[in-house]
């Protein structure tokens, strides 16, 4: 049986979570339609710097195997300087999907973000990701804006 330890990550170690994040961007890359240049060039090191800009707090929770310490899963998420909640990132490890761990992890961070009075949350759904809605929308979340970029020339 799997077990399952949930933990706050410091952003000190932000690093540990390094080869999820690559999993995800792989992932967007796949099924974009369009855009797919964004997810090839943009680097870790680069996403890290973009996540402290603006941010006045910045909480990483992680899901990790009890039986390995191997995390398997996290969700990266902020307050901006106007007290706007973001889910910037949520990715599991495909082989433990399905175990609820998404769920914790943004149970965890809705409380986080109730916690510190904020009541206005977004996140970025990636083109091409929509098979996430429906994981989303049972948290309240709806689709409110496109916002739409020129295709590259």
């Amino acid at each position: 049986m799997i077990a399952i330890e949930y933990r706050e990550l410091p952003i000190e170690e932000i690093d540990k979570i390094k080869p999820l994040w690559e999993k995800i961007k792989i992932h967007h890359y796949e099924r974009a339609t369009v855009f797919k240049a964004d997810f090839e060039k943009v680097t870790f090191s680069e996403r890290k710097r973009k996540i402290s800009m603006g941010k006045k707090e910045v909480r990483i929770i992680v899901a990790q195997d009890g039986n390995t310490s191997q995390i398997v899963g996290y969700c990266l998420s902020s307050i901006s300087q106007d007290d706007v909640g973001e889910v910037d990132s949520l990715y599991i490890e495909e082989k433990f999907r399905r175990l609820g761990i998404g769920k914790e992890l943004m149970r965890r961070t809705l409380e986080w973000f109730n916690e510190n009075g904020i009541q206005e949350i977004i996140i970025a759904l990636a083109l091409g990701n929509e098979e996430a809605l429906p994981f989303y929308e049972q948290f309240g979340f709806a689709p409110r804006t496109y916002i739409l970029k020129q295709k590259p020339v």
